[in-house]
């Protein structure tokens, strides 16, 4: 998917996933780039989520002490 700015150029959606413990979220982000591989997705560390954050500047992040269901993420991204 890809999202239209402001400019003429599009850019890829991008999720930030930073879910603990570290193998939860390589294997969500896995998850997510082998179903929507025209997703980015990135894995961040917890505690550099803010930087990582204002620096990405995702579309969607995906954080929580325990890695969230299916229907969590999507009734996140409606939210957004």
């Amino acid at each position: 998917m890809t999202i239209s700015g402001t400019g003429s150029k599009e850019r890829r959606m991008r999720i930030l996933v930073a879910n603990e413990p570290r193998s939860y979220r390589e294997a969500f982000a896995r998850v997510i780039q082998t179903l929507r591989p025209h997703i980015e997705t990135i894995a961040v560390d917890p505690d550099a989520l803010d930087s990582e954050a204002l620096r990405l500047r995702p579309d969607l992040v995906v954080c929580g002490r325990v890695t969230p269901t299916v229907e969590t993420v999507a009734r996140c991204w409606m939210e957004l």
